[in-house]
């Protein structure tokens, strides 16, 4: 077989792993988390399964890191359709966060199981650092990046906990105040002038 089939059988192998593990924590719970229940979902030997995760905290860390790039994957295609440079990662952090990927309990699962083991944090903390780092460079306010981030955080914690939200109208207008906070006061002056501010 060619090294690249290889390697996309592995990556499609470790791809329905993961899939299943999110079942499992998400039809019983973390606790239920068991490498046996999860290659038994997967449909995979329990060899199969550790070969890609060896462990327990292994899997763990491969969802969360899943879940990572699914968010990073939004963001970075909100930050690639969004044409102002300034505050653009902020913004695309905050559409990430307020879209309808968080309304599941796979999540809430996922999020418990970082209470009972807060080293699987390390890639989420990066990531964020890494936010921040990039508001940085874009010369946006830092105030008003960190309140956007942290109302994006709040969204996607209630769309996890499954807590009620705005209606979508409210929801669109908390939206656009949110990154009308990261266009900074030339854009708010430009507005000001035509009038649509």
């Amino acid at each position: 077989m060619p090294k690249d089939a290889v390697a996309k059988q592995a990556a499609s192998a470790r791809e329905r792993i993961l899939e299943a593990a999110c079942v499992v924590a998400e039809r019983s719970g973390v606790a239920a988390l068991t490498l046996g229940a999860v290659a038994a979902e997967a449909e995979v030997s329990k060899g199969g399964l550790l070969y890609h995760f060896p462990s327990k905290e292994a899997l763990l860390s491969g969802m969360l890191d899943r879940l990572c790039g699914t968010c990073g994957d939004l963001a970075a295609a909100a930050a690639q359709a969004d044409p102002e440079p300034v505050g653009r990662s902020a913004r695309a952090y905050l559409a990430a966060c307020a879209g309808d990927l968080w309304r599941s309990s796979r999540w809430m699962a996922l999020v418990g199981a970082l209470v009972f083991n807060p080293e699987l944090l390390a890639a989420w903390r990066a990531d964020m650092l890494a936010g921040r780092a990039a508001d940085e460079e874009e010369g946006v306010d830092p105030t008003a990046a960190e309140i956007v981030r942290l109302a994006a955080d709040g969204m996607w914690v209630r769309g996890v906990l499954g807590l009620p939200g705005p209606d979508e109208e409210l929801k669109a207008k908390v939206l656009a105040r949110l990154n009308q906070l990261t266009l900074g006061d030339q854009r708010r002056g430009q507005e000001e002038i035509h009038g649509t501010g």
